[in-house]
């Protein structure tokens, strides 16, 4: 009946008693298996919040390069005035398209917004709601917290950027200055906007750099539970050939002594009467 039962479920183990020391191990290779499971959960959902967050920097990147390519033209000093005012339309359409970069949403939730995920983190002035820029953490191995967010601060004003005005800030500063036909203050925008840049590089670099370390992490952790399945399946798992001929055996040995049994024991109508 035992070795039916292994060969049914196909378990050697299937209760505690079977084999408590193995069952010990057994429980607790699960107990990995299933952390391992939720944190290459968190891994993946970090690593696509990372790619959109890419694809928003580069787009804002993209709307940097095209502001200061309008600031170039815009400072040339024989431009005519309708000519700076077509400029300044353009750049207050970008700074438009800005605000809708610093609002992407991923899954319902706001990218920059910090921890308030369900308020856009901008207005439509590129003026901050919240403020919130708490950190989105996750765990993604044993004792390894990552942030993966970047906050709407970090996207508008570049930490150590020299008393640089934020982006919206820059922007402003351009539209005024092209308004008024003022060459100079046009020109000064230049240096900023290339702040602006070299922080959305440094922001895409760093969030490439946790991506890899992320994908390494979800690497290890795949052969890690490979591995555990594997001891799982020696600690639980029958060995169906073993079984099989183990089956046989008993069933043969079962069948020698009940045939002897049945001679020792001759059972007829007349001895029973007797």
């Amino acid at each position: 009946a035992e070795v039916e039962r292994q060969l049914t479920t196909l378990k050697r183990v299937n209760s505690p008693s079977d084999d408590p020391v193995g069952i010990a191990l057994s429980m607790s290779l699960r107990r990995d298996v299933a952390a391992n499971e939720a944190w290459a959960s968190n891994a993946e959902d970090s690593i696509a919040w990372i790619q959109t967050t890419d694809t928003a920097l580069a787009s804002g990147i993209e709307i940097i390069q095209r502001v200061r390519e309008l600031a170039l033209q815009g400072g040339n000093g024989t431009l005519p005035q309708t000519a700076r005012d077509s400029i300044a339309l353009e750049v207050q359409e970008l700074a438009g398209s800005m605000v809708e970069i610093g609002n992407t949403t991923f899954g319902g939730r706001y990218l920059f917004g910090g921890a308030a995920y369900d308020t856009a983190p901008l207005d439509a002035a590129g003026n901050v709601t919240t403020g919130n820029v708490a950190g989105v953490r996750r765990e993604v191995a044993q004792g390894e917290v990552v942030q993966i967010n970047t906050t709407i601060d970090e996207f508008r004003d570049p930490d150590g950027a020299g008393g640089a005005p934020d982006l919206f800030a820059t922007f402003g500063a351009l539209v005024t200055a092209l308004q008024a036909g003022d060459v100079s203050g046009t020109i000064a925008t230049l240096g900023e906007l290339d702040t602006h840049l070299e922080n959305f590089n440094d922001l895409r670099g760093s969030g490439a750099g946790l991506q890899r370390r992320l994908e390494e992490n979800l690497a290890r952790g795949s052969l890690k539970e490979i591995n555990s399945r594997e001891r799982i399946g020696q600690i639980e798992d029958v060995d169906l050939a073993e079984a099989i001929t183990e089956l046989k055996t008993r069933e043969s040995g079962l069948r020698a002594a009940l045939s002897v049994g049945a001679r020792i024991v001759p059972i007829s109508l007349v001895e029973f009467l007797r």
